[in-house]
C-alpha cells in the first residue's frame, strides 16, 4: 500500500483531506490567491457579504441545519459553542487535558462563564 497522496492546501488526500487547525498549516494555491483577489468586500456586521451569506448556507446545507455561522477562529467557535450548549449552572466540560480548550485557550471557559 502507498503512502497518501500529499498537497499543499489539503494534506493527504484521503477520507481526513483537509487539514484545518489553522491557516499556517496550508499554502494557498494561485487559484485561490485569484479568488480572494476578486471576491466582494462587502460589510458581514450588516450581512451584506454575499461570499459568507453563500459560505454559511453551503455549510448549513451539509450539515443539515437551518444556519451556519462563520466565526474568525476555533478559539472562537469553541467559547460560542460553550455559551450555546451550557445553558444552565452548574456548568461543567469534561474533556482530555490536552484538549484545546484547556491547553492554548487561557481559561476562555471559565472567563466566558465568570467562573472561580
Amino acid at each position: 500500500m502507498s503512502a497518501p497522496k500529499q498537497d499543499a492546501w489539503v494534506g493527504h488526500l484521503g477520507p481526513a483531506g483537509f487539514d484545518l487547525r489553522s491557516d499556517t498549516m496550508t499554502t494557498p494555491t494561485a487559484s485561490m490567491l485569484a479568488a480572494i483577489q476578486s471576491c466582494s468586500l462587502l460589510d458581514d456586521v450588516f450581512v451584506e457579504d454575499p461570499t459568507t451569506i453563500e459560505l454559511e448556507s453551503h455549510v448549513a446545507e451539509l450539515a443539515g441545519k437551518e444556519a451556519a455561522l462563520l466565526v474568525l477562529s476555533g478559539t472562537m467557535g469553541n467559547q460560542l459553542a460553550l455559551r450555546s450548549l451550557l445553558t444552565q449552572p452548574p456548568y461543567s466540560v469534561l474533556c482530555d487535558h490536552r484538549a484545546h480548550i484547556i491547553k492554548y485557550e487561557a481559561g476562555g471557559f471559565v472567563h466566558s462563564f465568570c467562573l472561580s
